[in-house]
């Protein structure tokens, strides 16, 4: 493989990495916007806004789901693993690995490493979906319902709805189904 698609791979593989990053992030903050809902199982659309509108970093909506639900074994361990290795892919990475973009011999290293970062993304992916799961589960939320109104976003989508418009619509129903739940818990 010429020197260009090496360097090409690292840098490939620097961005599935932080993908796989992100997911992490993505789904804490999913969980904690589901924690949410213990408090206030129906919140009304100020609070709402102002609570997706949130600027957090990932130790603080890690810091905030800690507070909401018990985290099981190495739970806690794995997902503050993904968080330091996720603020060092983000900040630091380059300014210490660049140089292995000069040999063959240290893309291949860069590879490997960030390939073992990607696995450890994906395994605190898991963490945090168990987590979400489990939050999910104890405000009614089933993972049916979940998946299918993923599968339903996913089809209007690709039918060229505006995501606006079928977030509105799922927002509506999420409204529609707490309000059914407040009435059989009253």
């Amino acid at each position: 493989m010429s020197d260009e698609l090496e360097r090409k791979e690292v840098f490939a593989w620097f961005g599935a990495a932080s993908y796989h990053a992100q997911c992490v992030e993505v789904e804490l903050r999913i969980a904690w916007l589901f924690l949410a809902r213990v408090e206030e199982p129906v919140p009304n659309q100020k609070e709402w806004l102002r609570l997706e509108s949130q600027r957090l970093t990932m130790g603080e909506v890690l810091r905030l789901v800690e507070s909401g639900i018990e985290l099981r074994g190495d739970e806690r361990e794995r997902l503050k693993a993904c968080l330091g290795k996720r603020n060092w892919l983000s900040h630091a990475y380059w300014e210490q690995r660049s140089h292995l973009l000069a040999s063959s011999d240290g893309r291949r290293h860069a590879v490997e490493e960030l390939a073992e970062l990607c696995e450890m993304f994906q395994r605190g992916d898991e963490v945090a979906r168990r987590l979400s799961a489990r939050i999910r589960a104890k405000v009614g939320i089933s993972e049916d319902l979940v998946l299918k109104l993923l599968d339903g976003y996913v089809q209007r989508l690709k039918r060229g709805e505006s995501r606006e418009l079928i977030l509105q619509d799922l927002d509506d129903r999420m409204k529609r189904l707490s309000a059914q739940v407040a009435q059989v818990v009253d």
